[in-house]
């Protein structure tokens, strides 16, 4: 490239600057940059309306739209990732997953849901490890004790399988949730009896 032209471009810039005052492009780009966010916030509500009423392909078209106007908003990602499980796209999911947390980490239900999605194609030490970082950002997270305990099952820790079942046990009792309770406690028994 010619530095002339560099200089030509540079020499055009500044006097186009000196006829209209900067302030006017900081309030057109404000202006702008409040309007792309204001969309990106209006096609992320209509997902998340189209996910709820089980539209899962609609609800990806919008979190798609959303993700493209407002790249930095990890709800965004976090979201499409969820309307993508629900398509059959476990991978897409996790890589949706992985971006969501790189912009924002300290979310438990995105690492929790990365170890489900982690899970389901076969990956169980991927999914415990991103279940004990769900259970470190939230020591109150009972399905995450017990998604790490059937791992751990599953991979032939009977014992930390066990500890995992009995603290989900102790949070959902804790939390009310007796069904669930039910349900671990069923887990346990199972696993105590095959020791």
């Amino acid at each position: 490239m010619n530095w002339r032209f560099i200089l030509l471009i540079a020499v055009f810039l500044s006097i186009s600057l000196e006829k209209v005052p900067f302030s006017a492009y900081a309030d057109s780009l404000t202006q702008t940059t409040y309007k792309l966010e204001q969309s990106a916030l209006d096609y992320f509500n209509r997902g998340a309306s189209k996910y709820e009423n089980e539209d899962y392909r609609g609800a990806l078209e919008d979190f798609n739209e959303s993700v493209r106007l407002k790249p930095d908003n990890a709800s965004s990602y976090y979201n499409r990732g969820l309307a993508k499980v629900k398509l059959g796209d476990s991978q897409g999911a996790i890589n949706d997953w992985n971006k969501s947390i790189q912009l924002k980490s300290n979310q438990p239900d995105v690492y929790y849901n990365r170890g489900l999605a982690k899970a389901e194609l076969g990956n169980l030490q991927g999914a415990i490890s991103d279940w004990s970082e769900s259970i470190r950002l939230n020591p109150s997270y009972a399905s995450a004790y017990y998604n790490r305990g059937i791992a751990k099952d599953d991979l032939g820790d009977k014992y930390g399988s066990l500890a995992d079942l009995r603290k989900s046990a102790q949070l959902y009792q804790q939390q009310g949730n007796n069904k669930q309770l039910q349900n671990v406690l069923k887990e346990i028994n199972e696993i105590e009896r095959s020791l």
